[in-house]
Parts: structure tokens; sequence; C-alpha cells
């Protein structure tokens, strides 16, 4: 039997994978999961949430959040994992340390590696810092990369990948947000009656500090000017994101502080909102297939086939208030924002990353 190791270590990656998992182990794929304690509480409440047990979990070495220390305990740790359990592939996603090191651990023990959510690029290493480092060069060194989107797929090609690397599966956050919407489970709602509920999430490294600050005194200046806002700002374990929130925003009588909420619990605060403000590309994509109108928190985005369902914003107060002004004021704007969209899957998009990865296998020649 084939054997499939993937890395998971924060909270996105375990909602992307969860299909991909199931699919591979459908196709007859031995898959070990392995969680990499990145972000420890949000990634095992999250495989609780899914119901999917990790096979191992592997402690982060040292503390803090120092992406050196991170990348070199990580990578060390899976390169451990990959010798002892020799896979035939080792799948990772997104753009994550864990992913950037699984990936090269992988590589350097001579491993297929299957790149879900390849092709992602704003072509520029500064934003988001460090992930368009990570995906880029996880990319030149996959064996497949799985990409999304055509626009990411092309976005392989401009940086040299062959096109026998490449295959467009759609993206798997989309069959997780299905499944979730599907079963509607009974959840706390936080919409309040009669008020329009504004979704913020905001924890990118580029936004730490200022872009924390300018989003909180955007938050306290529309509450100001609207009482009809009920805002719903969610907090983040990096201290660099929750002790301004916190500090800022606990306790005014418009804003709830609350902690990263269970997977379910957020994609239906996600779809009761009237607006989400978020530098997070998971959501932008999320938000897209709801047709929730979204502002992006950030100069750029990875993800362009968002805009249209979201508006490029950045990360200062004046810019937020004022987009926020223009999409109030014309109903025509909010609507055409408001329109669900597929473009970035199907919701079949585990099925054809395990499709790709068990044709590479196949194809692959076995040990005597």
């Amino acid at each position: 039997m084939r054997t499939a190791l993937l890395a998971v270590g924060t909270r996105p990656e375990a909602i992307k994978m969860f299909s991909v998992a199931r699919a591979l182990t459908a196709r007859g794929v031995r898959v070990q999961t392995l969680a990499v304690l990145q972000q420890r509480e949000l990634l095992l409440a999250t495989f609780d949430a899914l119901g999917w047990q990790p096979d191992e979990q592997i402690e982060r070495i040292g503390a803090g959040f120092s992406l050196s220390a991170m990348m070199t305990g990580v990578t060390t740790a899976l390169a451990t994992a990959i010798e002892a359990r020799k896979p035939d592939v080792v799948v990772v996603q997104g753009d994550t340390t864990t992913a950037f090191a699984g990936a090269l651990a992988g590589f350097y023990a001579k491993v297929a590696v299957a790149h879900v959510e390849a092709g992602l690029r704003t072509w520029d290493l500064a934003m988001p810092f460090p992930e368009e480092a990570h995906r880029a060069l996880i990319d030149q060194i996959a064996t497949l990369c799985l990409a999304p989107t055509p626009l990411a797929a092309d976005n392989l090609r401009r940086a040299g990948v062959p096109e026998a690397r490449i295959t467009i599966t759609g993206n798997t956050v989309i069959d997780a947000l299905r499944t979730v919407r599907a079963e509607l489970p009974p959840r706390e709602r936080f919409t309040r009656e009669g008020r329009r509920t504004i979704v913020v999430t905001c924890h990118r490294r580029e936004n730490f500090g200022q872009g924390v600050l300018e989003v909180c005194a955007a938050v306290k200046t529309l509450a100001a000017r609207h009482s009809d806002l009920s805002f719903v700002v969610t907090s983040h374990p990096n201290p660099n994101v929750s002790r301004h929130i916190e500090a800022e925003l606990t306790g005014h009588p418009a804003v709830q502080v609350v902690a990263p909420l269970p997977y379910r619990e957020f994609v239906h605060l996600l779809a009761d909102a009237w607006l989400i403000l978020t530098d997070s590309g998971g959501i932008q994509e999320e938000a897209t297939s709801l047709g929730r109108p979204f502002f992006i928190l950030r100069e750029g985005t990875e993800r362009p086939e968002a805009v249209g369902a979201g508006l490029v914003v950045g990360a200062t107060a004046s810019a937020i208030t004022q987009s926020f002004q223009t999409l109030s004021d014309e109903p025509a704007v909010y609507a055409r924002m408001a329109t669900p969209s597929d473009v970035f899957g199907d919701g079949r998009a585990g099925e054809r990353c395990a499709e790709a990865i068990v044709k590479h296998l196949d194809a692959a020649p076995r040990p005597v």
C-alpha cells in the first residue's frame, strides 16, 4: 500500500487538507497525518471539530515566534518523521512554516512532494511576509503543484514550473465550507437583531503593531458614526495582535472581542455578516463563495479572483472608513459584491488533488 504523509501545522491547513486526506483514503492510500503544533490550541481544536485524529503530534522546538527558530525546529522534526515512516509522498498545503519545512524535508529525503494550493502569488516577497517566499520556494521543489485556479496555474508557468507538474484542482477550502454549511449545527449567534454585523480578523505579520491599531481605530470610528453596527473581532494567539485588540476594543459596547471560534461556528458567523474586514487569504475564498462582501486589509492580494466580492483597502483607518461609507451609501455596489461565486471551486478539489497524487504514485516505480 502506498503511503502519504500529510504535514499540518495551522488551523487553515487542517481545514484545507481534510478533504484531501479523506479522498486519498478512499483511493486506497494509507494516510499518515502529522500535527505540527505551530498553533497548538487552534490546530488541535480544529482536528477535533473535523473528527480527524492525527497519527502523531510534533511539538514546536523552542518558544516564541522567531521565524528562523520555527523553521529549523519544524524541518528537523519532519525530517526525522519522514525517515522513520518512509512515505511515498509528502503532502503540504499553502505557505506556512510547516508547509515549507515539510516540502524541504521531503525534497532532502528524495521523496515526492505534493503542494496543495500551489501557484498563489503577489510577486512581492514582502507581501505577505514570509508566506510569499515560502510558497514560491515550495513550488520550485514540489513534484506536484496542485493549483486552485487557472490563474494560479498561469503563475506557476510564469515561474518556470513545467506543465507536467501542474494540475488545476479548485480550492479545498470550498470542500470544507460546503460540508459545514450543509450540516447546519446548532451554534451561538453573534448577530444582534436590527444591526449590521461586521466581522473583523487581522493577523498578518505586515499588520503587526500599527496596522492592527489602525484597524481598531477604524472599528471605533465606524461604531461612533453608525449606531446600527455590531462588530465581532476575533483575537489571535500571537501577542503582537491580541494585546492591541484587547487593549483597544475590549469593553466597547458595540464590539465583541472573541477568541478564535470553532470552524463550524465561524463559518456561520461569516455567513451572517453584513461585511467582513480581513487580511486572511482563506477568508477571502470563503467570503467569495458565501457571497459576503469583504475588505482586504492589505495593499494587495495573491487571490485576485476574489476582487469583485472584496475590495483591496489596506490597513489604514481612513481607507477603511471611507470604503465603508461608499459601500453603505451605494446599495447597487453592495448587491454586486454580495453575489456568491464558485471561482474558487465546486467542492470537489480534494478529490482532484487525490486523483493527481494517486496517478503519480501509480506511475512511480515501486521499491524492490
